[in-house]
C-alpha cells in the first residue's frame, strides 16, 4: 500500500456520494490502467499535460498528483497546469461531474480525505479493518497492514482494500504491463448454478475460490496466474427473449478465423476467453 501525500488533504471538502461502494461498483478507469505505449497520441499528450512521464504513468501511485482529490485538483493549481486539469483528465477517462469524480477519488487517491470526511462517508469501517485510526491517519503513521504484500493480507483486509479501490496490482505497486481486467460476464457458480458477477466476489474476497478466482482475476488478485487462462465455468453468452444461453469457452473450438474474430469482438470475450480472444495471450501460449 502506498504512503499518502498529505498536501491533498489540506482543507479539502469531500465530494463522494453517500453510498460507499466496493471498488468495482465504481467504474474501473480502463484508460488510466492502460500501459503508456498503448495510449493514443491524444491520451499521451494529456498524460504529459498532467505531468506524467512514461515511467510514472506505468507505475500508478508513484506521482504525487494522483494522491490529490478531485476537489483539490479543481480548486487549486498546485501543479501549474494552467487550470487545464479537467481537460486533460477527461481525455484520460475522468470527466468532471459537477465538481466531483468518484472514479478519481477512489481509484487514484484511494480516498485521501481528511479524517472527518472519512467518518462522514463511512470509510473508517474499511480503514479500521486495515488497522487505521484517526491518530495514525492524521500523524503520517501507518498500521502493520501497510507493510504487508497483498497475498499476506487476510480475506477481510483484502475486501476492505477493495472498498478503497485497491486491487492486488495497485496494492503491490505492480507495473501496468501486468494488469488485467475481470470478465464482465455473469457466470454460474456452485452445484446449484447460481448466477454471479465479479462484483459479488468483491464484497467478500473469501469468495475467490475455484471458478471466481479465474473469472475475476483483477478482483481476486490472481492475474499472475489467470491473466491468460480461459474462464472454466459457464458464462452468460446471450439472451433470446426470456431464455438465457450459457456457454463455456470450449464452444470456440473449431470456429473459422473469421467467425472467431467476430465472436471475440463482443463485449467481455477478451477477458472471459483470453486464450482464444486476447492477441497478447495467444502470443504467450505459443
Amino acid at each position: 500500500m502506498k504512503s499518502y501525500f498529505n498536501v491533498a488533504v489540506l482543507s479539502v471538502v469531500s465530494l463522494i456520494s453517500s453510498h460507499i461502494a466496493t471498488a468495482f461498483e465504481i467504474e474501473y478507469p480502463k484508460i488510466r490502467f492502460t500501459p503508456y505505449d498503448e495510449l493514443t497520441a491524444d491520451q499521451q499528450a494529456s498524460a504529459s499535460g498532467l505531468g506524467y512521464t512514461e515511467k510514472t504513468w506505468n507505475t500508478p501511485g508513484s506521482y504525487d498528483l494522483e494522491w490529490n482529490t478531485w476537489w483539490y485538483q479543481m480548486n487549486t493549481d498546485y501543479y501549474d497546469l494552467d487550470n487545464n486539469f479537467a481537460e486533460y483528465a477527461e481525455e484520460l477517462g475522468f470527466p468532471d461531474q459537477d465538481g466531483e469524480n468518484d472514479q478519481w477519488d477512489c481509484w487514484s487517491t484511494h480516498y485521501n480525505y481528511e479524517w472527518k470526511d472519512i467518518v462522514k462517508y463511512k470509510l473508517d469501517e474499511a480503514l479500521g479493518v486495515l488497522g487505521w485510526n484517526e491518530e495514525l491517519w492524521t500523524n503520517d503513521e501507518v498500521p502493520e497492514s501497510n507493510d504487508k504484500s497483498y497475498m499476506e493480507l487476510s480475506n477481510a483486509e483484502k475486501t476492505a482494500a477493495g472498498v478503497l479501490c485497491y486491487t492486488k496490482s495497485l496494492w503491490d505497486g505492480d507495473e501496468l504491463s501486468s494488469f488485467a481486467l475481470d470478465s464482465p460476464k455473469v457466470i454460474l457458480v456452485g452445484k446449484e448454478d447460481i448466477s454471479r458477477t465479479c462484483n459479488w466476489a468483491s464484497k467478500d474476497l473469501g469468495r475467490c475460490k475455484k471458478t471466481m478466482k479465474n473469472h475475476c482475476c483483477n478482483t481476486c488478485g490472481t492475474c499472475d496466474e489467470f491473466k491468460c487462462v480461459n474462464t472454466e465455468g459457464k458464462f452468460l453468452w446471450k439472451k433470446k427473449k426470456k431464455e438465457k444461453l450459457y456457454e463455456n469457452c470450449g464452444f470456440l473450438r473449431g470456429k473459422s478465423n473469421k467467425k472467431l474474430v467476430k465472436i471475440c469482438e463482443k463485449k467481455g470475450m477478451k477477458e472471459t476467453c483470453p486464450e482464444n480472444c486476447d492477441p497478447a495471450c495467444k502470443v504467450v501460449s505459443v
